[in-house]
């Protein structure tokens, strides 16, 4: 099948980023060294190609009750500017994406992951019958670039019409960006201060160019895939088709946070309330080790001989020189600084259990 294209990926293969499969696309998994963008991100800012995501608008007379029954978390009390995190789950209670939703003053706009775009709009128009609202893939009509790290809020200030400097964590705003319609929030996925940037697709390749022009003088460097997956797993934030899948439910992951089951009906509420009453066998937790060895997705997480666990991802942080991982064990023996086997090659390295995330940017 022939992988998919974004606005952006001239671009990448003019600045000789090393491009790859990913979700579909071809796209950036580094520009130059991986270390070096991911202390980019953590010491001044980064440049990001977002615009494989799914972007899907929700209209109609229904469009929050129709939200309030498909997702997890509580639509109905979301104010214009809002965003939030929530989980699209199936029937059984297990996850078929996480995703955020923006409320704007016409619409809501939903961003779920790039590889389950046709799934999530599959799922979407199979529960649209019974709601009064209209569902719209705008995936390839907008255009999302993200612009995250210390020195983030100087460089998008700099970008748009209004003054975003008291903007909230997890809100949106419509705006200009660099004199085009689009909508700014003030979200990420790095674990630093950040925003993503939403306009039409045409004018993304002028985006990009504005922003690496405006943002040199605060370090605003291009980054690609591979730092943002260490990024985000310093911060401790989990990534469909590693911490959750559908296998997974949104309890055993730690998303809480993003699931009301008090708000009322809503596609795999009873499923979760089964599940939280009988009890977590497992949940995920996060590991590290003073030793340098990588612990991959699907490796063994061992109690003595006996095989508990597995790892969903791991890494050598850049930030904190030492290997990193998360995974899911049995939830008797998820706490903290319970010691485990990890089976890397023919050998096993103990790892332990530490709070997550492993890092934390001061405020």
């Amino acid at each position: 099948m022939e992988l998919k294209t974004t606005p952006l990926t001239k671009i990448h293969e003019e600045l000789e980023a090393k491009i790859v499969p990913f979700a579909g696309f071809s796209m950036p998994i580094r520009y130059g060294n991986i270390a070096e963008e991911h202390h980019g991100v953590r010491n001044a800012a980064g440049l990001f190609d977002l615009c494989h995501m799914g972007r899907v608008t929700i209209s109609g007379e229904e469009d929050c009750k129709y939200l309030q029954y498909l997702v997890t978390n509580n639509i109905e009390k979301m104010q214009v500017g809002q965003a939030h995190y929530a989980l699209i789950l199936n029937n059984e209670g297990y996850v078929l994406d996480d995703i955020i939703v923006y409320k704007r003053p016409e619409n809501y706009m939903v961003v779920c992951n790039g590889a389950n775009v046709d799934k999530v709009l599959e799922w979407m128009k199979k529960h649209q019958v019974s709601f009064k609202v209209d569902i719209k893939d705008d995936s390839e009509k907008i255009g999302m670039i993200a612009i995250q790290g210390a020195t983030s809020l100087a460089v998008v200030s700099q970008l748009l019409d209004v003054d975003i400097s008291s903007m909230k964590y997890y809100s949106c705003l419509e705006c200009q960006i660099i004199g085009h319609s689009g909508m700014v929030a003030r979200t990420g996925y790095t674990g630093e201060d950040g925003f993503e940037l939403y306009l039409a697709s045409e004018n993304a390749p002028e985006l990009w160019h504005k922003s690496l022009e405006i943002g040199k003088e605060q370090g605003l460097i291009p980054v690609g895939l591979a730092a943002r997956d260490t990024l985000r797993l310093e911060a401790g934030m989990p990534l469909y088709g590693h911490e959750i899948d559908e296998t997974t439910n949104p309890l055993e992951a730690g998303l809480r946070f993003g699931v009301k089951l008090k708000k009322g009906d809503f596609v795999g509420r009873d499923a979760l309330l089964k599940i939280k009453e009988a009890g977590l066998k497992r949940k995920l937790v996060c590991l590290e080790t003073e030793g340098k060895r990588i612990a991959r997705q699907g490796s063994k997480i061992l109690c003595g001989e006996e095989e508990v666990g597995y790892i969903t991802s791991g890494t050598l942080s850049p930030t904190l020189g030492k290997s990193i991982a998360m995974g899911y064990v049995p939830a008797d023996k998820a706490l903290e600084g319970n010691i485990f086997n990890i089976k890397i090659g023919k050998n096993n390295f103990e790892f332990k259990i530490v709070k997550s995330p492993f890092y934390k940017r001061k405020k």
